[in-house]
């Protein structure tokens, strides 16, 4: 939610408004998104079997970078979306907590990515 001003009162307004998707167009974009989760897991989970197979600890990193900055934001988009737009829940947090909670995983998973790539 943004807050502002309005004749000297405040007023929140909604950042995001969540429909469901009615044309090809939001249908595709939809689908990207979920097709994108699905190459960030697969990523891990290749990343993770080399962690495993070869006890390498910067693939280890890598793995746990791309669950942080790919699968947790995705997976809560498209959770809260089917809550929000699908079923008609209410959000149950603040949409600024949870914007906060999804970037600080982007960033940690980030710096475990660049752990990764920059060896030890």
């Amino acid at each position: 939610m943004i807050v502002s001003a309005c004749a000297g009162d405040w007023m929140a307004v909604p950042l995001q408004h969540m429909t469901l998707p009615s044309g090809f167009a939001e249908l595709a974009l939809f689908a990207s998104g979920v097709i994108t989760l699905a190459f960030g897991i697969a990523i891990a989970y290749i990343a993770f079997r080399g962690y495993r197979r070869n006890a390498s600890r910067p693939m280890l990193f890598l793995a746990i970078g791309f669950v942080l900055v790919i699968a947790i934001p995705g997976t809560l988009t498209y959770v809260l979306y089917v809550l929000v737009a699908v079923v008609g829940v209410g959000l149950p947090v603040d949409e600024l907590v949870l914007a906060g909670l999804m970037q600080t995983s982007e960033i940690v998973g980030m710096a475990c990515i660049l752990y990764a790539l920059l060896g030890q």
